[in-house]
């Protein structure tokens, strides 16, 4: 499957990262869970990539697509773009709600 670059809201596609050379998702169970993808520097989209856009992907054979937040890009030996990113999830666990209340609920709670 061809990676997918999303704009860093996540609302339009920018591109089908036809020029991967590697991806590769690593799942820890209980810790990470992060992708490693390489570009090809002279890919058409080398220069779109940027940090907190988002890439979309399987993880594995049988997943459905999972989206991965870019936190770093370096530079391989090779000259190509090496792109870190986390998933999505890790965002979230800094969310929290301080002010809930219940509105209209049943009388049998």
């Amino acid at each position: 499957m061809i990676p997918q670059l999303w704009d860093k809201t996540g609302s339009y596609l920018v591109a089908w990262l036809a020029d991967t050379i590697s991806c590769t998702v690593t799942e820890e169970k209980n810790s990470t869970y992060e992708l490693k993808l390489e570009y090809a520097s002279s890919g058409k989209y080398a220069l779109d990539i940027s940090i907190d856009m988002l890439i979309r992907c399987k993880a594995n054979q049988i997943s459905n697509l999972q989206i991965f937040k870019i936190y770093s890009l370096e530079t391989s030996l090779t000259g190509n773009v090496v792109i870190c990113a986390e998933h999505i999830s890790y965002g979230l666990a800094a969310v929290s709600y301080t002010h809930l209340r219940a509105h209209e609920t049943p009388e049998h709670l």
